[in-house]
């Protein structure tokens, strides 16, 4: 009996070690980010002849682990976000850019992107495009 209990009492121990080992990461090995450059992009006003406005938004990893882009969003499906590598290695950057198609919409937009990561301790980064489209004015 006294051997079973000290066996239990051995693999809690080593069953909680192993469960702290399962952090995302430790002080020393995480993949981080920093934004170089603005979130948002405000574009005023944009005449509605313009056919679509874009911005780059512009990433850099600083963990010491690659980053990792693991999924995307966009706030429409009149916005298109394009990046050209989803792991980005500690100190590399990374180009985001974001496009919206101004069809016939009239008014005040705003626009994001919402990008999913492996970084800590936040794991998203959003991007946003604001203006307000107007009517094209033709001059004769």
């Amino acid at each position: 009996m006294k051997r079973y209990c000290c066996f239990i009492l051995f693999s809690l121990l080593i069953w909680n070690h192993l469960k702290a080992d399962e952090t995302p990461c430790s002080t020393d090995s995480c993949a981080r980010f920093e934004v170089l450059g603005e979130f948002l992009r405000d574009f005023g006003d944009v005449g509605n002849d313009a056919g679509s406005i874009s911005s780059s938004f512009w990433l850099k990893s600083t963990g010491t682990v690659p980053m990792i882009i693991l999924s995307n969003s966009t706030s429409c499906p009149c916005t298109q976000v394009y990046y050209d590598k989803d792991i980005i290695l500690p100190g590399d950057s990374v180009e985001v850019k974001l496009t919206y198609e101004l069809k016939s919409h009239l008014g005040y937009f705003l626009q994001s992107v919402l990008l999913k990561t492996n970084t800590v301790p936040e794991d998203y980064i959003r991007f946003y495009l604001k203006g307000t489209v107007v009517e094209a004015i033709t001059r004769d």
